[in-house]
């Protein structure tokens, strides 16, 4: 519906969207056991689309990413982090708890990175 997922994506006052409630009374999902079981969970879909014409359009996705056989790109990580983070803090609260995660190796207490995530400096 957005041409992205994130985390916006999935609260609850989504679900009262007309175009949404629309979408969901034509999607339904269901297990294809022709997909492999040896896979991750979640790394797997096929997704089949019928139009008002009849026909179909089918096409397999493999790979989601984010799993270790395509890792997420750190940008794409930290547009992740940025996007979660700024639901709790301020943007620069955010960009200030990343900036702190990202030398977690020099901080020399923890203290320091909860007191950004807390509000405290």
């Amino acid at each position: 519906m957005d041409g992205r997922v994130g985390i916006d994506t999935f609260e609850v006052r989504r679900l009262h969207d007309p175009a949404i409630r629309a979408m969901m009374a034509r999607v339904s999902m269901r297990v294809d056991d022709a997909l492999g079981r040896s896979a991750p969970p979640l790394t797997q879909a096929r997704v089949r689309v019928r139009l008002r014409n009849g026909s179909t359009l089918e096409r397999d996705a493999y790979d989601a990413r984010g799993y270790p056989d395509r890792p997420a790109t750190p940008a794409e990580v930290d547009a992740k982090f940025t996007a979660c983070a700024t639901r709790r803090l301020a943007p620069d609260r955010a960009a200030e708890a990343l900036a702190s995660l990202r030398r977690r190796d020099e901080l020399s207490d923890v203290g320091e990175l909860a007191s950004v995530l807390v509000g405290r400096s």
